[in-house]
């Protein structure tokens, strides 16, 4: 019986690693040459009166255009305390996957920085 359980596990791995091996890998270019990325300097294209702060998170929606949680304009205060009023600028953006242009925004008024 444990020789069928050793025997089980071996060819589970075997099979395992032949698959891992031979999988398809996809080619680029540069020192990386499984995956190709490419440096896109004028994305995201945001307007002039939208300053894109620090995000606190990204997502994508089911179009995959990127949605951006940012703080806008807040900062952490490095020696007073945190702010009470809320972030007056719109802290979610849904920017077009393909032309970086900003969708739709919205957030203004809603959400306050505070520590946990």
């Amino acid at each position: 019986m444990i020789k069928k359980i050793i025997y089980f596990i071996s060819g589970a791995a075997a099979i395992i690693l032949v698959c891992y091996i031979f999988q398809p890998q996809k080619k680029g270019v540069g020192y990386n040459t499984t995956i190709k990325y490419e440096m896109v300097n004028s994305w995201p294209d945001l307007p002039a009166n939208i300053k894109l702060g620090n995000p606190t998170g990204i997502a994508l929606d089911s179009s995959e255009n990127v949605l951006i949680f940012h703080r806008a304009d807040r900062k952490w205060p490095l020696l007073s305390t945190m702010p009470e009023k809320p972030i007056a600028d719109k802290t979610i953006l849904v920017i077009d996957k393909d032309n970086g242009k900003l969708i739709h925004s919205w957030g203004d008024h809603l959400f306050i920085m505070r520590m946990a």
